[in-house]
């Protein structure tokens, strides 16, 4: 159904992009492709479950230009009570917008996803 792009921002080399999503009646989610393009390793993942609370194991994946999965499958299985944050084993980005994808989500759930990128 539905994906905004809340946020492109640069602190020095860490670059930070904020999507929050709302899933259709299959429980997908996808859009909002970044205006910027971005480089570098996803440093860190963070998913955050709002009030109507995804179903267990819903998938993200932040893909590039390639329809290459920037996370590099750390999105998958996320929980659904609480903040998932991933740090380690991540992909990279090579001068590509990005655009999220969340499946398996539920119908009409809603969430928040922050990437950033060093």
């Amino acid at each position: 159904m539905a994906v905004t792009l809340n946020a492109e921002e640069t602190y020095g080399s860490l670059k930070k992009i904020k999507w929050t999503f709302t899933s259709d009646t299959a429980g997908d989610a996808s859009g909002a492709t970044t205006t910027l393009q971005y480089n570098g390793e996803a440093a860190l993942f963070v998913s955050v479950p709002s009030t109507t609370t995804p179903d267990t194991n819903f998938d993200v994946e932040v893909l590039d230009e390639d329809g290459l999965d920037v996370l590099a499958g750390g999105g998958a299985n996320q929980p659904v009570t609480t903040k998932y944050t991933q740090g380690s084993s991540l992909g990279v980005a090579a001068n590509d917008k990005l655009y999220l994808s969340v499946t398996n989500a539920g119908n009409a759930k809603t969430g928040s996803v922050y990437l950033y990128l060093r």
